[in-house]
């Protein structure tokens, strides 16, 4: 784990009375995608069928990880959430 990398009970949305890790949401994301990128090495021809969705997959996923751990680090507004997973559902 990351030094400093677990949240602070200070912000009024935790429900939390102890500090947890932040980062969980990049770890998940990065075994997805040593997941994917070890698909694509081990059976390159079924993944280039379908290459343009995964990639818009992953575009959509990285954003949401992105504004996830921002959220996480310095706290958004949740309407700056909804509006990121709107945005990237329609991606």
């Amino acid at each position: 784990m990351l030094c400093g990398s677990a949240g602070q009970t200070n912000n009024e949305r935790r429900l939390n009375r102890e500090p947890l890790p932040n980062a969980g949401g990049l770890v998940i994301y990065a075994g997805v995608l040593a997941a994917l990128v070890l698909a694509t090495l081990l059976r390159p021809i079924i993944i280039e069928g379908v290459l343009a969705e995964v990639l818009t997959i992953l575009l959509g996923g990285s954003i949401l990880v992105l504004v996830g751990f921002i959220d996480d680090q310095f706290g958004l507004p949740p309407w700056v959430r909804l509006l990121t997973q709107i945005l990237s559902a329609l991606c």
